[in-house]
């Protein structure tokens, strides 16, 4: 009678136990499904990407307790690439000048801005390097050659990456000044209700203005 009532209650544990497990797994699911849901909304609205992901080792992502939160970060930032993109265009509107050539020489050039308003992530800059051909004999600018961009400041714990697809430049006041802008996507990693997300965002830097000495 023992051994039946010990495999009665055995039984009944194993039952509870998994019904638990199950009940703990379809409550994560509809977690990561809600968060996912609403996160397609804000891909549509501000143009970027989310993956839901395993967070790599060695990253320690930033933690949102709601897709909220997060969207009042994504907000601030848009609104901030909003103003950049139309500070840039009076430098991307401005009429190409060619310029008699003299002698020509060789040169090279980079600036600096922060990345902007993004409170989720460390300190960062994104620094513009041109590479260009000059007058040595007038201080012109002839041509911009080149344009590499890179990202620099505190240590990256949210894996945090950036990839230059393109760049805009012009050459304006009759050759004294050469401007750049680049842009591309950045990537991060963030966890949001312990669901962890890869997010990508295109990126306008500040147009750039660079001089002969």
């Amino acid at each position: 009678m023992k051994k039946v009532i010990k495999s009665i209650v055995f039984g009944l544990m194993f039952v509870l136990m998994f019904n638990g497990i199950a009940f703990a797994n379809s409550n994560s699911t509809n977690k990561a499904q809600e968060i996912n849901s609403k996160l397609d909304v804000l891909s549509q609205k501000y143009d970027v990407k989310f993956e839901q992901v395993d967070i790599p080792e060695g990253i320690t992502p930033v933690e949102y307790s709601s897709v909220e939160e997060l969207e009042k970060d994504i907000a601030k930032f848009y609104k901030e690439q909003k103003d950049i993109k139309q500070k840039n265009k009076q430098f991307e509107e401005a009429p190409a000048e060619k310029l008699q050539i003299l002698a020509t020489s060789t040169g090279s050039q980079v600036k600096s801005f922060w990345v902007g308003s993004v409170p989720y992530l460390p300190p960062q800059k994104i620094n513009i390097q041109v590479n260009y051909s000059y007058d040595s004999s007038t201080k012109r600018f002839l041509s911009c050659n080149s344009v590499n961009s890179w990202i620099t400041g505190l240590d990256q714990p949210v894996g945090f990456k950036w990839t230059q697809k393109g760049q805009t430049t012009r050459i304006i006041d009759s050759g004294r000044t050469l401007t750049a802008s680049v842009y591309g996507t950045m990537q991060f990693y963030v966890i949001i209700k312990g669901i962890g997300q890869l997010v990508t965002f295109n990126y306008t830097s500040p147009t750039a203005e660079y001089y002969l000495k």
